[in-house]
């Protein structure tokens, strides 16, 4: 089904306003931990949702584009979101190149499997974190993405039927 020039403007400002309010959502701290280690990524849950269902025409120059402004905009060194985005991506395509995912619990594994990879690569190409890196941490804000993810998830599910 061929989509229309109404229906991908309205797409891309509902992930537009998914974009901004997980940049907003990063820099908020978590109420239940208080501790400076633990926090959800909300963009590489997103970045993956943006993949894995809505299809989008994405070239690596896009990509890149995407993570240095995701960079530029959360502070981080520059780079770091661009190189993640990049390697989720290469992740995704090997993915879908082997095995068919039609039904959305394949979709949900997929999602899943890519969040948590993309957190481990984040982890590892953030020189603040990396000094801090431990493997309880990294489970824990991985399992924490994994959920911010699952939400996305659920969110763009919902809005396509």
């Amino acid at each position: 089904m061929k989509k229309t020039q109404a229906t991908m403007k309205k797409e891309l400002q509902v992930t537009s306003f998914f974009y901004i309010l997980a940049i907003i959502l990063s820099h908020l701290p978590l109420l239940l931990l208080n501790n400076s280690f633990y926090h959800v990524d909300f963009l590489i849950p997103l970045f993956a949702c943006i993949l894995v269902l809505e299809k989008h025409v994405l070239t690596l120059f896009k990509i890149f584009l995407f993570g240095l402004l995701t960079d530029l905009l959360l502070g981080s060194t520059l780079g770091v979101y661009a190189l993640s985005f990049l390697l989720i991506f290469t992740v995704y395509y090997f993915f879908i190149q082997f095995i068919a995912f039609k039904t959305n619990m394949q979709k949900l594994g997929l999602l899943i499997f890519i969040t948590f990879f993309g957190v481990f690569v984040e982890s590892l190409t953030n020189i603040e974190e990396l000094n801090n890196l431990a493997i309880n941490h990294l489970i824990i804000n991985s399992l924490l993405s994994s959920l911010a993810g699952g939400f996305f998830f659920l969110i763009m599910s919902l809005k396509r039927s």
